[in-house]
This record gives structure tokens, sequence and C-alpha cells, in this order.
């Protein structure tokens, strides 16, 4: 998970720039449970591992100058560090998930009495996977912000939509900590698609023991081809993610032997293929739903 990095004070370069936006300077026009945040990525140069050779993206001068912003009703009117919590991470599981990393951000928060907190996020320099070869923001990181702002705009008034990108986007920052924690965050965005797809023509909830046999409808209907075994393997291992006691074993060594053993599987190819599954499904969906497209 990402931690806050460092306060940004008011004669700290990155604070000024925030702080000379419109949207702060008119902030008595906002209404009294209304907060907002506005951020920009911070210059950095980070790796992607391919098959073939590592893949430097650069995020230049020019591109962190593009503004970020976000808004919503108060999840708690006292507490402007919770509501600023509560968006940063909604912002960083947004940039994660359309460019498969965790980047640095400069932040600040504001509502209609209040001018902060304002902090610096200190993103991750490690190494991430290629999740999705034909995302074009690997190619130019400039259209980065621009992508950002138009999918929290229009997935705003999507729960469906908004909840399995941020799933998605969480499984990513969290790539180097939590193996379970990221095939459950990856499974669950994938999970609520299928929701999403089967409410449309049903008005029953989705019954559990159909789960598998809807998500593979869901990509079937979205074109994604997909190994049903596998995908009945992954369905298998999040149960044990979220549960987390194996059926075949009688003595605490047995136990053991077990856990390591599905452990080893979560962490090894499991993680990746289903969070990778979950991006793919995800831009399907967004370009069939809100025609957004990665260019």
């Amino acid at each position: 998970m990402s931690r806050m990095g460092f306060v940004v004070r008011e004669n700290d370069s990155n604070y000024g720039i925030l702080y000379r936006q419109d949207d702060v300077k008119n902030r008595t026009n906002l209404s009294d449970n209304e907060s907002k945040i506005i951020a920009r990525l911070l210059p950095t140069t980070f790796t992607i591992a391919t098959s073939s050779q590592p893949l430097d993206i650069i995020i230049t001068e020019d591109a962190s100058q593009k503004i970020i912003k976000y808004s919503l009703c108060k999840q708690s009117p006292s507490d402007s560090w919770y509501n600023f919590r509560v968006m940063t991470r909604q912002i960083q599981r947004y940039t994660s998930f359309l460019c498969g990393a965790n980047l640095p951000l400069a932040l600040l928060y504001f509502d209609k009495s209040n001018n902060g907190p304002h902090f610096v996020t200190d993103g991750d320099p490690r190494d991430f996977p290629l999740f999705d070869s034909e995302n074009n923001i690997h190619k130019d990181v400039s259209l980065l912000p621009d992508k950002l702002n138009t999918l929290l705009k229009e997935t705003g008034s999507n729960y469906f939509i908004k909840r399995a990108i941020s799933l998605s986007g969480e499984a990513i920052l969290q790539w180097f900590e939590d193996p379970e924690a990221i095939l459950l965050n990856a499974w669950k965005s994938i999970e609520i698609l299928v929701k999403y797809e089967y409410l449309k023509n049903n008005k029953n909830k989705l019954p559990t023991s159909r789960i598998l046999e809807e998500t593979e409808k869901m990509l079937e209907s979205i074109n994604i081809k997909f190994d049903k075994s596998k995908l009945k393997r992954y369905y298998e291992l999040r149960g044990y993610a979220a549960h987390g006691i194996p059926q075949d074993y009688d003595t605490t060594k047995e136990f053991e032997a077990k856990d390591t053993e599905y452990l080893k599987e979560i962490s090894n190819d499991t993680c990746f293929e289903v969070t990778k599954l979950s991006r793919l499904a995800l831009k399907n969906v967004l370009e069939k739903e809100l025609n957004f497209s990665w260019t």
C-alpha cells in the first residue's frame, strides 16, 4: 500500500502549482457537503517488465502540469483528513488501473471553508509487470492526466464500474505486499462486472452457486477468450484466499504443507493472470458502456 509521503508547505512548488488553481480560489461556491481534491503526477521514470526488454515510462514536466480533479459528497462532514484519504486513495486506484503502476502524486484537498490537507504520495519505484501490452498510455504517458479526468467523471454515477475499477487498481497498489489481497481484489473486480451484467437482464440477485457460470458468460459476451479450467482454478483459489482453510488435512504438518502449496500457486501466476483478466474485462466494458478508449 502506498504510504502518505510528506506535507507540502505553502512555499513549496508542489503546493504553489496546485494552490493557484481557480477551483481552490472559488471554493466558497461549493455546497456545504461537497469536497474536492486536485492532484498532479510528479515527474518520474519507472520501469515495466516485459517478455522482451524492460519498458521505461517517463512522466515529463509538461505532463505533470496537468491537473487531475475529483469531487464527492463528504463521507465525514467534520473530518477533512478522513475525506482527504478516501479521495486520495480513489485517485491512486484509478491511476494504477490506467497505467499498471503506483505513481507519485501531489494532492490538495479543500471544501467550502478548508484549504488542506496537502500531501505528496511516495509512489513505488520498483518494477511492475506489463499487464496489458496494448495499453497506449504506456507509449504516451502524457495521455494519463486527461484520461484520469475523463474516467473519474464518466464513471462517477455508475457504482458497479467505479467499484470494479477501484478494486482492480487496489490490486496493483498492493502488488509487492500481499498476494492473497491482490487475488481477492482482482477477482472481486471481475465478479462485480459479472453482477452488473447479470442485473441488466434479471430482477433477482445472482445466486452464489452460479458465480463461475455467469463469469464465463460475461467474459464471452465481451469477447474475452479464456481457459475454463484455469478460470475454475482461479475461483477455487479466490475461495481459499478468502476462507484460508484447506479441506484435505488431518495434522498441523499437513495443514502447513497445503497452505504453503496454495500460497505459492497464488503468488506465482494466479495474481498476475487474474489482475490481467480484471483489467482486460474492464477495458472491454468501458469501451462498450462509455465509449472509453486508452488512446
